[in-house]
C-alpha cells in the first residue's frame, strides 16, 4: 500500500510539473514565457509570500500571478503555415493559448561540397574515368568554374543555376533524378 501511495504522489508531482505557467500581475497582460510553476510566489491581493504554489488550486496561484496555460482553438493551418500563439485570455483563473497561422520559414537546403565530392567518388565515372567525380571536376573545369567551385563550401539549392547543374551532374555521371536526390539527402551541409 504505501508503494501505491508514494507512486501515487510521484506520478501527480511529475503531472504538475508537465504544465506551463505564466506570470500576469493584473489578469491581463502576460508578464513572462511559458514556464514551469515556481514553488513560491507571493499573494498579490494580500502581500503575504505563499510557498509550495503546487499545492493549490487555479484560484489560489491566480492570486499570485501565476496561471496554468491551456490550450485554445487552433485555426486550421494549411501545409504551408505554422501555428503561433499570439497571446493569452484570461478566464477562469487560467490564461488560455490564442493561436494565430503564420507561414512556414522555408530554408533552402545546403548541400556540403566535400560530401558531394565523397559520394561521386564511390560511383563509376564515364568514359575513362576513375569515378563520378572525376566526370564531374572535368565538366567543371572546361567551364571554366573551377575558381568558383573551390571558392564556395557548400551549394544552395535556392541558387539559380542549381537545378541545371544538378541535371548535367545527372546526366554526366549516368543517374537518374532520384539517384542525385538520394546522393544528395547524405550531403545535407
Amino acid at each position: 500500500m504505501k508503494r501505491f501511495f508514494f507512486a501515487f504522489v510521484v506520478a501527480a508531482a511529475v503531472a504538475a510539473h508537465a504544465d506551463s505557467f505564466v506570470f500576469s500581475a493584473d489578469g491581463q497582460t502576460v508578464g513572462s514565457l511559458p514556464r514551469e510553476l515556481p514553488t513560491q510566489g507571493v499573494s498579490l491581493s494580500k502581500g503575504w509570500v505563499v510557498v509550495g504554489l503546487h499545492a493549490l488550486d487555479d484560484a489560489g496561484r491566480a492570486d499570485c500571478g501565476w496561471y496554468r496555460v491551456v490550450p485554445g482553438v487552433k485555426p486550421v493551418a494549411q501545409s504551408n503555415e505554422v501555428w503561433r500563439v499570439t497571446g493569452y485570455t484570461f478566464t477562469n483563473y487560467t490564461a488560455v493559448a490564442v493561436y494565430t497561422c503564420s507561414w512556414k520559414k522555408v530554408v533552402p537546403k545546403k548541400y556540403s561540397k566535400l560530401s558531394i565530392i565523397t559520394e561521386l567518388e564511390k560511383l563509376p565515372g564515364a568514359g575513362e574515368d576513375a569515378s563520378a567525380w572525376v566526370t564531374v571536376r572535368k565538366a567543371i573545369e572546361a567551364r571554366g568554374l573551377m575558381d568558383k567551385w573551390n571558392a564556395c563550401t557548400y551549394i544552395e539549392e535556392s541558387h539559380a543555376v542549381f537545378a541545371e547543374y544538378k541535371a548535367q551532374i545527372a546526366a554526366l555521371a549516368g543517374l537518374s533524378d532520384a539517384e542525385i536526390d538520394t546522393i544528395l539527402s547524405r550531403c545535407i551541409y
